[in-house]
């Protein structure tokens, strides 16, 4: 039989174990649990409940553009549309923390076509295409921005009209290329 002082420490201990027992499965349950949510998301990188669709990558007023300074430029250059600026113009010293705040800077934004020689894919020309959204001033500030970083990195930018003519002469005028015979208007 038990003594009274052996029941009591039997309960005692009945008492202290139950409660960490019962902490112990919560806690058990609660990470088999995230852990097979993760196991079960990590398969995809997509954020549940996000769909996607494919877009065009010029709007239909910069792809009137692109055919008519197709035409305009013939086989003289290739053209290469929506370009991040960061493909073309980078700091010399990439270390530095100021090179890093720059590339910063630069890493989200574009320029709307890049003309590059056609025999040595080297940068010719920028053009930015100016449509409405250009007369705001946040967009001024991005485009005085980006033009000086052109500037400084020894890369022509051209800021052409949305509106602009589509006739190759004229447009090749305004690039400052010279006017071909060749070019039917």
């Amino acid at each position: 039989m038990l003594t009274p002082a052996q029941v009591l420490s039997s309960n005692v201990t009945l008492l202290i174990w139950l409660p960490i027992l019962a902490l112990l499965t919560f806690l058990a349950t609660r990470f088999i649990t995230q852990w097979t949510r993760r196991r079960a998301s990590s398969g995809s990188v997509i954020t549940s409940g996000v769909t996607l669709v494919q877009r065009p990558v010029l709007t239909p007023t910069e792809m009137n553009f692109f055919r008519a300074l197709q035409t305009a430029v013939g086989t003289e250059y290739s053209i290469f549309p929506q370009l991040p600026v960061w493909t073309v113009i980078e700091p010399a010293v990439k270390d530095s923390p100021a090179a890093r705040a720059f590339t910063n800077r630069i890493n989200l934004k574009r320029i709307d076509f890049l003309l590059v020689e056609s025999k040595t894919l080297r940068p010719y020309m920028a053009i930015e295409l100016d449509d409405r959204s250009h007369q705001r001033e946040d967009r001024q500030k991005r485009d005085a921005f980006i033009d000086e970083v052109f500037a400084q990195a020894g890369l022509k930018l051209i800021h052409v009209r949305a509106a602009a003519t589509s006739n190759p002469q004229v447009l090749r005028k305004q690039l400052g290329l010279t006017v071909l015979e060749t070019i039917s208007a």
